[in-house]
């Protein structure tokens, strides 16, 4: 028996979501990157349908770990931004 061991949490997102939510299901947050800032290894961030803002997915995970970003629908859309201080064309960079 394991005492004390973490279970992955799911964030979610959508496009009419805030950031100053907690990331659940019924307080989503509305940002994709936001989702990626508080998660853990092995949590999943499940992304609705809409139009969202380029992220960054670097230094999540490990090789025992994997940080899991799905978008279940067809419409989940990410625009090119040029707000994250990195100077990269790609809108997720991994």
């Amino acid at each position: 028996m394991l005492l004390g061991s973490a279970r992955a949490a799911e964030r979610h997102v959508t496009p009419w979501g805030s950031d100053a939510n907690i990331g659940s299901a019924s307080a989503p947050f509305s940002e994709i990157r936001k989702a990626l800032n508080v998660t853990a290894p092995d949590d999943t961030v499940i992304v609705a349908d809409g139009s969202y803002k380029g992220f960054d997915a670097v230094g999540l995970g490990s090789t025992s770990t994997v940080t899991t970003t799905i978008a279940p629908g067809r419409n989940a859309v990410i625009t090119t931004t040029t707000d994250r201080g990195i100077n990269n064309p790609n809108n997720i960079v991994v």
